[in-house]
């Protein structure tokens, strides 16, 4: 009887637990609200690395995304970033501050994008269990790769006419962009309008 009553006890709390983890993935993977998941929809679309970088030169075609979130916010480079692009309006500011103080899942963009390649954890941990270096491995699994790319999330103005988003490209071990792009809706399609880019090296 006893055994009984334990046994139960353990399916209860099992079922509990599990339950916990499911409301939780599914509030991780809703918390970006459908607006967001359709400027990246129209990001992903029409992104030519040409468009958002100051590099030109022996890029491959195809873009491999990271499937998660920047995760974090440099005030002093976000700030830098909106006067370079001219943009005075302070609710972009806030908004897209507040949205970066940790890294999100995109795993609802999908994969079905000309000209990138959503970067998955299963596919990555594939990729880290390699011997070689990183870009040996990436290029094993994808020998188009041109970079990897992880982006932010979207800063808005309050009338959602203008938003901003921050690409880290890296285009090897040593070198790559940080680069944030701002874009105005025109016409309900989202146009690019300015860009500020910073290079760095290690």
């Amino acid at each position: 009887m006893q055994n009984q009553i334990y046994n139960d006890f353990l399916i209860i709390i099992s079922f509990i637990w599990l339950m916990s983890c499911s409301d939780q993935q599914v509030k991780f993977d809703t918390e970006i609200p459908k607006e967001e998941y359709t400027f990246y929809s129209a990001f992903l679309e029409n992104l030519v690395i040409d468009s958002i970088s100051t590099i030109k030169d022996s890029l491959k075609p195809k873009l491999v995304i990271n499937d998660f979130t920047i995760g974090y916010s440099d005030s002093i480079l976000l700030n830098s970033a909106l006067e370079g692009m001219n943009i005075i309006d302070k609710s972009i500011y806030f908004d897209f501050v507040k949205k970066n103080q940790k890294s999100y899942s995109l795993i609802k963009i999908g994969n079905h994008y000309t000209n990138c390649i959503i970067l998955d954890y299963k596919t990555r941990n594939e990729i880290n269990k390699e011997k070689r270096t990183k870009w040996d491995n990436l290029f094993d699994f994808y020998p188009n790769a041109g970079g990897i790319l992880t982006l932010s999330r979207v800063g808005f103005s309050k009338d959602n006419a203008i938003a901003v988003i921050r690409v880290d490209l890296e285009l090897g071990d040593t070198w790559g962009e940080k680069i944030y792009l701002s874009y105005i809706k025109r016409n309900n399609k989202w146009m690019i309008k300015s860009k500020f880019v910073l290079h760095w090296v290690n």
